[in-house]
């Protein structure tokens, strides 16, 4: 049995420079549109869009048809400011809902996996990313307000440059060992294997992908200097990317291209824009019918 039965899927959080300028990118680029509030069950109280983070500024967002929050730095030394101190802006970390976080806490810490960021008010947690691998996880109660994955109206997020967002293809963690990373996540999470992805070659990189609770994480070990991540291993393993699905890749980029958005390299299926220009976010883009 898994430690933790993970419920939707929370949040993604990036981690940005200016979180109002981004909040306009984001419904300007990709027609992402604000989450009206979290829910706290428990406390029986709704909660607005803003983060119970110390040191930080936040706004949650619809995108690709789930929750994300920008999160910005507030006071240099909260733990966003630290943060951004050490890896800049970029993806932060990955969320789930669980039905109840004191057990979910307490199986962990008897499975030696440290817990931080505790948040009684936020009612979540993290896991200590040197115990996954890399990977920033997070867990909470609280659930997204208007949530359409419970039979509610699906937010109207519109076109964007891009011409619609019609889903997140996958979140990409750069590990060590994929394989291991993978085996843990099934574990602790019950995660499973996703194939058919589109991927780089075998011999270039190790790619497994894998579906936790209604998001696939991917999985990457650089295997030769011809990988695009060797350079992010280097400094640690980590949460890089997130893809992008579109409708039609080719339009997205044109789009993409006329707001200034640099397209770096692309591989059949898979594009790859320059950080620089998205908010210094790494983004794939893709039009292939991933999970």
């Amino acid at each position: 049995m898994p430690l933790v039965q993970p419920g939707f899927f929370h949040r993604l959080a990036l981690v940005v420079d200016d979180v109002t300028a981004a909040d306009d990118w984001y419904r300007r680029v990709m027609g992402s549109v604000p989450v009206r509030a979290t829910e706290r069950p428990h406390q029986d109280q709704p909660r607005s869009n803003v983060l119970d983070l110390d040191g930080a500024t936040s706004q949650m967002l619809w995108h690709g048809h789930l929750p994300m929050i920008l999160l910005g730095v507030a006071t240099p030394d909260g733990p966003v400011g630290r943060f951004m101190a050490r890896w800049g802006a970029g993806l932060h970390s990955v969320a789930w809902e669980i039905d109840d976080m004191w057990t979910v806490e307490h199986l962990l810490r008897q499975r030696d996996i440290r817990i931080t960021g505790v948040n009684v008010p936020g009612r979540h947690f993290f896991m200590h990313p040197a115990d996954t691998d890399g990977v920033l996880m997070e867990w909470t109660d609280t659930t997204i307000n208007g949530d359409p994955r419970r039979g509610l109206p699906v937010p109207p997020e519109s076109g964007g440059v891009v011409g619609g967002v019609s889903g997140i293809g996958w979140v990409t963690a750069v590990v060590a060992d994929a394989d291991a990373t993978a085996a843990r996540l099934v574990d602790l999470a019950a995660a499973e294997e996703v194939t058919g992805n589109p991927a780089a070659d075998a011999s270039v990189e190790r790619t497994v992908d894998m579906a936790v609770g209604d998001i696939t994480l991917r999985l990457v070990t650089p295997r030769s200097d011809a990988s695009r991540h060797m350079a992010v291993l280097q400094r640690g393993p980590r949460l890089w990317s997130y893809a992008v699905r579109v409708s039609d890749l080719d339009a997205a980029l044109d789009g993409l291209a006329g707001e200034g958005i640099k397209t770096l390299d692309r591989d059949g299926r898979i594009a790859w824009t320059d950080p620089a220009t998205t908010l210094g976010v790494p983004i794939e883009w893709t039009d292939a019918g991933v999970s």
